[in-house]
């Protein structure tokens, strides 16, 4: 394909995908999965903008792709297209008279086949949890299963970090008021306070859970910071490619770790 052809696509396709019925957690997923997930959270807003339906997230997704292809990254920049392309069950008529270059991915001329392995590495989940307390959870322990069975086990480190953080964020938020917001969330910046800083906060309030979960203890606190550690150890040992030994040795500290946060929010309700 021609850069000219490319920038072409990469164009019509963002302008495209922003009208379908695709947010931010697919674009962690499929990101997650090309290995291209720390990319994106360095373009200003890109998440966001999906998650809230913003207005520029047409925009932010081309520069998301432009920076890959600047980069030298165009094959990964073309899986994520094809991926979310067929993710949404591709263009119709009309559509495709709108976006012409979408024809290139209709075609099948462009594959992922060599970035997302279309066979399955084990029928084993990576965490066995049932028992969440919203669709959210669901899906991402899903999510995580999927990149664990294919074997994409950058992406199931990513996405379980993403879980522990998640349920350490709900339980501060349950048990302390807006009056005590500052503890986990920054107003000025309009975000929480980072993975570390959570963690910190919620070793120190620890106390105040106990009742609510058995498990309270420093086990949880240790079974957490692997995750927290592992990543911030290397800014880019979470895309390093793991092997399956070493990252199935994680999971049974995240299924307990997720497990006792879990009973700790429904016994809150």
């Amino acid at each position: 394909m021609s850069n000219d052809a490319l920038q072409t696509l990469l164009s019509q396709f963002s302008y495209y995908i922003a009208e379908q019925n695709f947010d931010h957690q697919d674009w962690e997923r499929i990101t997650t999965e090309q290995g291209a997930v720390d990319t994106a959270r360095k373009i200003d807003s890109f998440f966001r903008s999906w998650k809230w339906g913003n207005q520029d997230r047409a925009h932010n997704t081309l520069r998301f792709l432009k920076v890959l292809c600047e980069r030298g990254d165009e094959d990964t920049a073309l899986a994520i297209m094809s991926q979310a392309y067929d993710l949404v069950g591709g263009a119709d008529a009309e559509e495709l008279e709108d976006y012409p270059a979408l024809q290139a991915l209709e075609d099948e001329q462009i594959s992922h086949a060599d970035s997302v392995p279309l066979f399955t590495h084990t029928a084993e989940s990576f965490i066995d949890i049932e028992n969440t307390t919203d669709d959210f959870y669901d899906d991402l322990i899903e999510n995580i299963n999927k990149c664990y069975r294919i074997g994409v086990y950058d992406g199931t480190f990513v996405l379980t970090r993403k879980l522990l953080e998640n349920l350490v964020i709900d339980l501060l938020r349950k048990e302390y008021p807006k009056s005590y917001l500052r503890m986990y969330y920054i107003p000025e910046y309009g975000r929480f306070r980072n993975f570390s800083e959570l963690l910190e906060v919620f070793e120190y309030r620890l106390k105040d859970y106990q009742s609510y979960s058995n498990g309270m203890n420093t086990e949880l606190i240790s079974d957490i910071n692997r995750f927290r550690e592992s990543a911030n150890s290397d800014a880019h040992s979470i895309v390093r490619n793991p092997e399956q030994e070493e990252i199935k040795d994680l999971g049974e500290d995240a299924e307990h770790a997720a497990k006792v946060m879990f009973r700790a929010l429904r016994n809150m309700d």
